[in-house]
């Protein structure tokens, strides 16, 4: 009988050195080459400038070319894509649940990086009454997480000029149309400067749907916060684009059964914020317009890898000979194997 050898995984030995980086830069455009042309995924993201220069020189760095040029090219050259790529990740505040501790661990994230991370919160639902106990919450945590913004190592510049303008126009749409800004800057400081591109956490109330700051993937450090209840953030999730993860604030079972069957998202997490991305034998990534395939430890491993079955025939090679004629013989033995026709 022929013999079955372990499947032997063949991997771009750069694509290993890309997964092995991963925690310096886990959303990073990158594109594997062959010799001669792209075999290996496609993946995108904000990357960070280290991994970026390195990547470079060796061809497997791309500008942002937007999805479907990149999912066309792809698709042309018979390459394997792996996207991870943005989204609105919603947090919902269950009636009930303490909104200190929701607001609490929601700025925990959003102020990580200045909420340049795609999986910061994006937008708070929440029950009518929470409101202002969530405003009083995440004033208390500024206060005692960044009594300083603006001369404070631990609190992140916007990138880039234009992200620090597109977050500013942003805030200024929303309040053209009627949302009620709530900054949280340390009292005697700016909400934001253009010297350092710091821009304090802005809460933005009574945020509606004509709204940019509903429409548009944030990527900073503001938090529009809606009331409505929980059947209704479910119905809003549902009307958009699938997020890359989505975040329930629940002490109710059922409640986290009913949210988990309904929505779906690249990740669910429950009672906190993006701590599934720590937790390296979860895999990461996105659904729909939020991404294609995932990666993460083992995960990341055999996505880039792929597993080849090797068979080592007998010297016999009996097996080989079921499929030579003549066939008469084999197929009066499988009709007697099968047994009789009804």
């Amino acid at each position: 009988m022929p013999q079955t050898l372990m499947p032997q995984p063949c991997v771009d030995q750069r694509a290993i050195e890309i997964i092995g980086q991963h925690r310096l830069a886990q959303q990073t455009c990158l594109q594997r080459r062959g010799a001669t042309d792209a075999r290996g995924h496609i993946g995108r993201g904000h990357g960070m400038d280290r991994l970026l220069a390195a990547l470079r020189p060796s061809g497997l760095y791309r500008q942002h070319i937007g999805r479907t040029p990149r999912m066309r090219a792809a698709a042309e050259n018979l390459v394997p894509v792996t996207l991870e790529l943005d989204g609105k990740c919603p947090v919902v505040v269950n009636e009930g649940f303490d909104i200190a501790t929701a607001a609490e661990r929601t700025l925990t994230v959003k102020t990580f990086n200045a909420g340049q991370i795609c999986l910061s919160p994006d937008y708070v639902m929440l029950p009518e009454g929470a409101v202002d106990g969530f405003v009083e919450a995440a004033k208390g945590f500024m206060a005692r997480a960044f009594p300083k913004v603006q001369d404070n190592n631990d609190y992140t510049s916007i990138i880039a000029p234009r992200h620090f303008d597109r977050l500013l126009d942003l805030i200024a749409d929303a309040q053209a149309k009627g949302a009620t800004i709530v900054p949280l800057n340390p009292a005697g400081e700016p909400v934001h400067d253009v010297a350092t591109r710091k821009i304090a956490p802005v809460l933005i109330l009574n945020a509606t749907e004509d709204m940019r700051v509903m429409q548009e993937e944030i990527f900073g450090p503001l938090l529009p916060v809606v009331a409505m209840n929980v059947d209704q953030a479910i119905a809003r999730i549902n009307a958009h684009d699938r997020p890359l993860a989505a975040y329930l604030f629940s002490d109710s079972e059922a409640v986290q059964a009913q949210f988990g069957a309904s929505v779906t998202s690249g990740a669910l997490v429950l009672n906190d914020i993006m701590s599934h991305a720590s937790i390296e034998s979860l895999p990461f990534g996105g659904v729909g317009a939020s991404g294609i395939g995932a990666y993460h430890g083992v995960h990341g491993f055999r996505r880039f890898s792929h597993f080849r079955p090797t068979v080592r025939q007998s010297a016999e090679g009996l097996s080989g000979q079921r499929l030579r004629a003549p066939y008469a013989d084999k197929q009066a033995a499988l009709e007697n194997l099968l047994g009789p026709r009804n």
